[in-house]
């Protein structure tokens, strides 16, 4: 009996030892996985990190940008500055958002690029400001030149006037005096 049993005990045994190795397979195998996944996070977690520290560069970059744009027009600064404002609330929002937050950072990504085309339409504005503000400068120069001229002019004009004026009363005086000379050759 004690050789039947034994063959019987070894198949148990290798049984048993299949099923252990195969446990222990599947747990080397599932710890396996759930480092390959924890890596995978951590690369994730990683790049949004990066992604949110460049993304507050970005912002501090911009708003340096918007300090830098300035115009005469008022109307235009005051949009500067409320862009401006809405760059400060990001940064310190960004600030507050966690890394693993991955939707709120692309949303910041959006709206960092919102926030540089708008500011395109801001240099294009000033630029245009600019070019119509000297065109506007040369034009007052030259109506100031030809203001001037004309006021000399004018001048000239009036003062040939006041000469002219002169000689025509001095023609009218010898004209009274030559008929009062001839009037009394008359009269002799």
């Amino acid at each position: 009996m004690e050789n039947q049993e034994q063959p019987k005990k070894s198949k148990r045994l290798i049984i048993v030892v299949i099923i252990l190795s195969l446990i222990v397979i599947a747990l080397v195998v599932d710890k396996l996985v759930g480092i390959h996944k924890t890596d995978v996070i951590i690369s994730q977690l990683e790049e949004s990190n990066n992604d949110k520290q460049n993304l507050s560069d970005e912002l501090k970059g911009i708003y340096v940008q918007y300090e830098k744009l300035r115009t005469n027009n008022d109307s235009i600064n005051q949009k500067l500055e409320v862009e401006k404002q809405k760059i400060e609330e990001l940064i310190v929002e960004l600030k507050n958002v966690k890394s693993s937050n991955f939707k709120k950072i692309d949303e910041y990504k959006k709206e960092v690029t919102t926030l540089r085309q708008i500011m395109r339409s801001y240099i294009v504005q000033i630029d245009s400001l600019h070019t119509k503000n000297q065109l506007l400068m040369a034009e007052n120069t030259e109506v100031k030149s030809k203001y001037k001229d004309v006021l000399i002019r004018n001048e000239d004009l009036s003062t040939e006037r006041d000469s002219l004026a002169g000689t025509v009363g001095r023609a009218s005086t010898l004209k009274t005096i030559n008929r009062i000379e001839y009037d009394d050759e008359l009269t002799i």
